[in-house]
Order: structure tokens, then C-alpha cells, then sequence
């Protein structure tokens, strides 16, 4: 049995470096993951303070086995590492006294130290391995480190784990037998359904008793089960932390334990007074499981083993509830499966019995071992069956199947006897298909045996698997002939076209060409009409990467209505050659002469876009040639289709206006039309039409139809040395001189007019007031506001001079009144020198 020691404690040295508390040793070769699973373990806490009568360092001096007081831990439970592997672990925390400073000086040091030693199992651990727990080792077998707590000078153990460095230990395989007797105590029986309770309830396990019993009982639980179920059963021995964890499903408590206890959170029992749980396992089994193991124990270890397997299993709380007879099945299966026969899965009324293979399904899928006792019968009478039984075994392989067993393995054992029976008959081969599925019945199948009946695809009666059957009934050296085989054989007398399509699949695999190839070929063999065949060609075109000319593969058909679709379906695929100024008289001429084509042209027009390019390819040749241009308008779109494309329209207005001159055209087109005449002659550049049209552009440009904008630079752009002025009166209607946004973007967006410049052009076009003034503020807001402010300091200082000018001359009158008359005249003379 292997094993892994790790021992972890405060020391001179850790395996690790530094000093206290860390991994002292572990045994040579221990994983390094396992070794970081064992430095996160958290529920060895330091509960030192815990201990209300825990010695002192004096105490411990003066006597030793004083720490003797402080209790121990154990813990069994499994760990995992990093990479997932899940380890099995038997575990010992114990107090003893001072850290290692005592062992090199003998004085006393912080107390509080303590050793926790690890057995670490990467496998099942037998039975024996938890007779550590009694504490009773025998001399050659393993025990916990150190066997005595006690902080003594001569205390070899502590020495070793406490100084210097310590080498690894070596690998070993040192039993771990405890010196024991052959039974165990009867109140381990009591703990055991104690805990079976709770696991019932989905709940952990509090049980309060003495340090003695606790770590007794914990070891006669593990000897008592088995070993599967014992590592799925983890326990923590002493708990002195406040709560519950989820590493352990059983805990046990001592009486000093130093926290409440919330009953609510837990199953709580004290168990020294506590009676046999008043359950209906206890009722069943607990008496015999009493006698057994207070006798000779391991000569009833069996028996013990198979009750409490059966009882742990996780199916057993769901069969529990279920019939006698589904128990008594299941018991046999899992626990005594030597004694399981054929007829267990099946009712007393000799019906396959759901209840039970319910519950066995997700059993035998648990581990391959599971199924074996299933696999075995099943194949047995498989092998015996006869035409006449087949049927039923049939039914019942179909009903094992449905509720999802694994029958690979059974179905190869079988398959060739089976297929033998099946193909005895047309008949029994149809009604056991129709029972099991194809699917089902599939897995028997042999090939070899198929095709000495291949009759049977004549029958009619396999008709409806025939896709999945031909193959079968069908030799190598016949599908060497597909094409033929493919009409003969299934097109022919008319197979539903969906089995048809799947059977093509088949025969050409991912050839979609080829099966084009077939379908145009039953076509121009005339074996099929064209609706017939058309569905199948149309199916497999999606997928294909070339590009068919069916308009000259079948040309011989150009004026068949029926055609129409094929024929279409090319043109879209080929519109690039076919609608081109060249080739479009002859397309016109194809479809002049097929209505039906003709007809989903024009209504799939906007959807396919099959004149787009040919739109494109006109439009570019307007100045080239526009006469010609304007002819092939007129022959193959406005005057033959029976559709109304804009783009042609009003293409055709602008070549007459470009040949004719016939600007009065635009008169009679509406806002919409006139716009999309604009956008034609601005993308031709045609500066003459343009101006022709303008006060129509000018016109529609106001009710929004054009952006004024847009209708100013083009002006610009065909007269690159017009006067702003001019561009005014051109754009700017007579009476509509209030029009700021027509105005705005040609002083200032397109010809870039200063503030002074604008204002100048505004006096000139002659705008009033008010409309210059919403000019301004439009496109010169800023200028504007700043003109506005200095015309009103102007005026501000024109008020108050003459306010003073006012007052200074009636001042002087009043002077000149008082003065005596015969100085007038002097005064006179005096002031006109100084006005000189």
C-alpha cells in the first residue's frame, strides 16, 4: 500500500527554508502539487487559546505530561492538487509544548507548538491503514509523529522534527496494524446509521462525546466499512473552530468545546445519550449488524460489507422508495450480482420491469464494471434466439435501448445470429424494423447477408428505408454504374423526391456538378419532364460553384414556356455577358419569343437587378454616341418591358433634351423627377443643360427637393469666372430676395464674401432691411454684432455732444443779454477775431 509522510510543525529548518512554523519532511518523491495541496490545508487552525486548562510553560516544565491535557486532532479526509488529482488522508494534529528552541538550550520557549503528520494515500487505502487512529501501533508498524507529545530533553522524535535540517523520509511500506482486538464496539453501529440519517437529510454531522470514544468509534466506523465507501466518508475528530466546514461530513465535539452550537445549521447529537436513530435501516439492520461486530468481526466482514454498500450507495435513498421487488433486484445486482438471472429485470407479470431499469440505467454508466452482470445476460440469451423468440427479444432490446443502456458490446456478440433471424423473413425483417427503428436494428446488420436478398428491394415493402437500406441489398460492382442504377432502379418509378434527393447525395457525395450533369441529361434524354426534373436542378444550383449556360444547353427549348425558370435562373447567373449593350438585343430577342421568361424578368426586375449594369454601361456612352444610346433605351427597356424604371425614364429624358433640345419636357415632370434629372445631368457634367434648366433646378431647390448648396456649387463648378452678382439674380428669384439660404451660400459658403463685401452686395441685389439683417445674422453673426455695437457707441457720443453743444450756447445768450449795449458791438469785435 502506497503512501506518502508529510510532516508539518514549527522548526530550526523547514523543508522550504526560513524558520518556524512550515513542511519539516515528506517522504522522498512526494509530488510537489501534493505538497502545495498539504500548505493549503485550513482546517488544522491554531485552537491553543482555545483550552481553558492548557498548562503553562512553568507547568509544562516542572511536569510534562501536563500537555497530555490539551486533546488531539485527527482528520480523514481526501485533498486535491492543482492538476486535480484527489489524494486520501489520515491526519494527526498534537500540541506539544515548546517550539524548537527548548530542544537546543532545554529552557522553556513560546508554548503553542504543534505537530500536524499527514498519511497521504494516491490510491484506495486498504482497511488496515485506519487502525492508526486507535493509537495502539505495533512496534513494526506505522504510528503518528511524535508517539509522545511530551516537551522533553530526551524526547528523540521532537529532536529530530525540531532541529536543524532534516533529510526526507525514506520510502516505505510499513503496515499500519494496530494492536486490537477482533471486534469493535456496538455503539459504532449507532454511529453509523446516526450518520446515514444525515446524509439522508443533505446535512453535516455534530457528535458530541468524550475524547476516548470519539477517536474509538472514528476507527471501528472505517474498519467497519468498506473500502470504496470508507474514503468517501470524511471525519474531523476534536473540532474547536466555531462553525462547520465543508472538508468533513462528521464532526465530533468534546464537552469543553468553546463555541455555541446552532442544532439548526447541522444534525446535532450527543451521543453518549442519544438512542438508535428511529429509522427504517436501523429497524432492518441494526441488530444484525450489532451481533456481528461485537463477535468475530472479520468472519463477518461480508455480510457487513454488503449491507453497508448497499445502504451508502446513492441509488439506495432513491430505491428505497421503490417496490419490493425493484429492492430486492437492485440488492442482488450491485451486491450479490452471482445471484441476478434474466428474469430479475422483468415484473411478476413477465414484463420488463421500468421501475427497477430506471434506476440500473444510470448505474451500469457510472464505471464499465458496473454493466457487466447486464451485459452478460443480455448477450446469453441474444445468442440462443430463435425466429419465433426474436421478436420479443427484439422488443425487449428496443425497450433497453429506449431508456438508455449501452448496447455496443451486447450488439457485436450478437449481431450475426441476430441478422440471420431478421432476414428470415421480408415480413419479421419489416415488423421488427418498424419495432426497433433503423437505428436500433441498424447495429445488427451484416452486409454479406443482405445481399443474398436483394430481392427484397423489389417487394415494395422496404420502400420507405430504402434510402438507408439500398446500400445493403446493393454489391460493389452495382454501384459502379450510378447513372444507370440511380434512373433504373429509384427515378424511374417515381420515388418520393426527397428520398430521391438524399439517395443522390449518396450516390455523388459532394459532387454537386455531377449531380447537375444527371438531371440535365434525364432532360435531354427525354426520360422525365422538365417539371418533374426542374426541382432537383434548382436544389443542387445553390451549391454549385459554376456557372451553367442553359440557354445553350437546352436551346432546342428557348421558346418552351416551361423552360422559362432554368432559362432565367441562367440569365441571372450570367447577366454580365448577356446584358451588356452589345448582347442585349439578342437577350430582348429570347424573350420576345418566351412570354413565361419575359414575365419573371419583369417581375423579379427590382429584386435581381438584372439591367444594372446595362444601365451603367448606357449611362457612360451618353456622350459618346446619344442617339444610339437613346435607341437602345427605347427598344430593349421603355418600349418593351412592362416595368417603370426611373433610371431609364429620366435617362431618356436627358438624351432627348441633349438630341433635341425639348427643355420643355421638364414642364410636365414632377419635383421628384426633375431632382433625379438634375442628379443625371450633373453626373454627365453638362454645363449647357444645365443653365437650360436651371430656373427649374432654381424652382424645385426652394420647396427643398435640392439643397441650395449643392444647386450653388454645381453653378459654380460650370462657371468657374461667374460675378457673385450675377449668380444672385441667376439662383435668386425676382421676387423672393428674402430667400437667406439661397443667398447666404452664394456670398459666403461658395464664394467666400467678407462681412463689408457682403453688405456692399446685399445694398446692390437690393434685399431690405429686414431680410439683410437676417442675412447677417445667419452667415456674419459675429461681424454683424460687432458693427451693430460700434454704430451705437457712434450714435451715443452724437447725443452727448450735442446735448453740450445745447447748453453752452444758451450760457452764452444769457451773458450777452446782461452785458451793456455800448459793449455789444466791441464784444462783437472781440469774438469775431477769436472765430477768426
Amino acid at each position: 500500500m502506497k503512501y506518502y509522510h508529510i510532516i508539518y510543525n514549527s522548526s530550526e529548518k523547514p523543508m522550504n527554508g526560513g524558520v518556524g512554523f512550515g513542511i519539516r519532511t515528506a517522504t522522498e518523491g512526494t509530488p510537489d502539487g501534493l505538497l502545495n495541496a498539504i500548505k493549503d490545508v485550513k482546517f488544522f487552525t491554531d485552537d491553543w487559546e482555545t483550552y481553558k486548562d492548557k498548562p503553562t510553560p512553568a507547568q509544562m516544565k516542572e511536569n510534562p505530561a501536563s500537555i497530555e491535557s490539551v486533546a488531539k486532532n485527527y482528520a480523514v479526509t481526501s485533498i486535491t492538487d492543482d492538476q486535480g488529482k484527489v489524494y486520501y488522508m489520515i491526519a494527526r494534529r498534537a500540541y506539544v509544548g515548546f517550539d524548537y528552541g527548548f530542544y537546543k538550550n532545554g529552557k522553556p520557549t513560546r508554548p503553542g507548538n504543534y505537530v500536524i503528520d499527514y498519511y497521504i494515500f494516491d490510491s484506495t487505502p486498504e482497511s488496515s491503514a485506519y487502525e492508526i487512529l486507535y493509537e495502539k501501533a505495533k512496534a513494526e508498524s506505522n504510528h503518528f509523529i511524535p508517539k509522545s507529545v511530551q516537551p522533553t530533553e530526551d524526547n528523540e522524535e521532537m529532536k529530530e522534527i525540531s532541529l536543524g535540517a532534516q533529510s526526507p523520509l525514506a520510502i516505505t511500506e510499513k503496515p499500519f496494524t494496530a494492536d486490537i482486538e477482533n471486534a469493535l464496539d456496538k455503539d459504532v453501529v449507532k454511529l453509523f446509521f446516526t450518520y446515514l440519517q444525515s446524509k439522508q437529510r443533505g446535512k453535516k454531522l455534530v457528535l458530541k462525546t468524550n475524547e476516548e470514544k470519539a477517536l474509538r468509534l472514528t476507527a471501528d466506523l472505517y474498519r467497519m466499512l468498506d473500502t470504496e465507501s470508507a474514503k468517501s466518508v470524511r471525519t474531523y475528530v476534536n473540532l474547536r473552530s466555531e462553525g462547520i466546514n465543508e472538508n468533513f461530513d462528521i464532526f465530533f465535539i468534546y464537552e469543553d468545546y468553546p463555541h455555541q452550537i446552532y442544532s439548526g445549521l447541522y444534525d446535532y447529537v450527543e451521543f453518549d445519550t442519544a438512542p438508535m436513530p428511529d429509522t427504517d435501516e436501523a429497524h432492518t439492520f441494526a441488530e444484525d449488524l450489532e451481533n456481528w461486530v461485537l463477535s468475530s468481526f472479520q468472519d463477518n466482514k461480508a455480510d457487513i460489507d454488503d449491507i453497508l454498500k448497499w445502504l451508502l450507495m446513492p441509488e439506495y435513498n432513491t430505491v428505497k422508495l421503490l417496490s419490493k421487488q425493484t429492492n430486492d433486484a437492485f440488492f442482488r445486482y450491485c451486491i450479490q450480482p452471482d445471484n441476478f438471472v434474466y428474469n430479475n429485470f422483468k415484473d411478476v407479470k413477465g414484463n420488463l420491469n421500468d421501475e427497477f431499469l430506471k434506476v440500473l440505467c444510470p448505474y451500469t454508466k457510472k464505471s464499465s464494471g458496473n454493466a457487466n452482470r447486464f451485459n452478460l445476460l443480455v448477450t446469453e440469451v441474444m445468442q440462443e434466439a430463435t425466429p419465433e423468440s426474436l421478436l420479443g427479444l427484439v422488443q425487449d432490446y428496443k425497450h433497453f435501448q429506449n431508456l438508455g443502456f449501452n448496447l455496443e458490446e451486447i450488439t457485436e456478440e450478437v449481431k450475426l445470429n441476430v441478422c440471420t433471424q431478421l432476414l428470415s423473413d421480408v415480413k419479421l425483417f419489416k415488423m421488427i424494423l418498424d419495432t426497433l427503428t433503423l437505428e436500433g436494428i441498424q447495429k445488427f446488420f451484416v452486409k454479406s447477408l443482405f445481399e443474398e436478398k436483394k430481392e427484397y428491394l423489389e417487394t415494395g415493402i422496404l420502400d420507405y428505408k430504402i434510402l438507408d437500406l439500398y446500400k445493403l441489398f446493393l454489391t460493389d460492382r452495382d454501384m459502379e454504374e450510378k447513372d444507370s442504377v440511380l434512373y433504373e432502379r429509384f427515378m424511374k418509378r417515381d420515388m418520393p423526391q426527397e428520398i430521391f434527393k438524399n439517395l443522390v447525395d449518396e450516390f455523388y457525395g459532394c459532387d454537386t456538378d455531377l449531380k447537375i450533369n444527371f438531371f440535365c441529361n434525364v432532360l435531354l434524354n427525354g426520360y422525365k419532364p422538365f417539371k418533374t426534373v426542374w426541382p432537383y436542378i434548382e436544389h443542387y444550383l445553390h451549391n454549385s460553384n459554376n456557372t451553367y449556360d442553359f440557354l445553350k444547353i437546352f436551346e432546342s427549348k428557348l421558346e418552351d414556356c416551361d423552360y422559362a425558370p432554368m432559362f432565367y435562373y441562367s440569365i441571372c447567373k450570367n447577366k454580365r455577358a448577356l446584358t451588356t449593350a452589345a448582347t442585349m438585343p439578342k437577350l430582348t430577342d429570347i424573350l420576345a419569343k418566351n412570354a413565361a421568361l419575359k414575365a419573371l424578368v419583369e417581375n423579379n426586375y427590382e429584386k435581381d437587378g438584372l439591367y444594372e449594369g446595362y444601365y451603367q454601361e448606357l449611362k457612360n456612352s451618353c456622350k459618346e454616341n446619344p442617339e444610339m444610346t437613346l435607341k437602345s433605351v427605347l427598344q430593349n427597356v421603355i418600349n418593351f418591358l412592362k416595368v417603370r424604371d426611373m433610371k431609364f425614364i429620366i435617362l431618356m429624358h436627358y438624351l432627348d433634351i441633349v438630341i433635341n433640345g425639348n427643355t420643355q419636357k421638364a414642364e410636365y415632370l414632377k419635383d421628384d423627377e426633375i431632382k433625379l434629372l438634375y442628379d443625371e445631368i450633373n453626373d454627365q457634367k453638362n454645363a449647357e443643360v444645365f443653365q437650360n434648366l436651371l430656373p427649374k433646378f432654381v424652382a424645385i431647390a426652394k420647396s427643398g427637393k435640392i439643397q441650395p448648396v449643392d444647386l450653388a456649387k454645381r453653378y459654380r463648378c460650370y462657371d468657374s469666372q461667374a460675378h457673385t452678382i450675377d449668380m444672385l439674380y441667376d439662383l435668386v428669384p425676382e421676387n423672393d430676395k428674402g430667400w437667406i439660404d439661397m443667398i447666404s451660400v452664394v456670398i459666403k459658403e461658395v464664394n467666400h464674401k467678407s462681412f463689408n463685401e457682403a453688405f456692399d452686395l446685399a445694398h446692390k441685389f437690393g434685399m431690405d432691411a429686414g431680410s439683410m439683417e437676417k442675412l447677417f445674422i445667419k452667415a456674419y453673426e459675429k461681424d454683424y454684432k460687432a458693427y451693430k455695437f460700434k454704430n451705437k457707441i457712434k450714435r451715443f457720443f452724437k447725443v452727448i455732444a450735442k446735448i453740450f453743444t445745447k447748453k453752452e450756447d444758451g450760457t452764452k445768450q444769457e451773458k450777452d443779454a446782461n452785458k451793456p449795449a455800448a459793449n455789444k458791438k466791441g464784444n462783437n469785435k472781440i469774438n469775431q477775431q477769436k472765430d477768426a
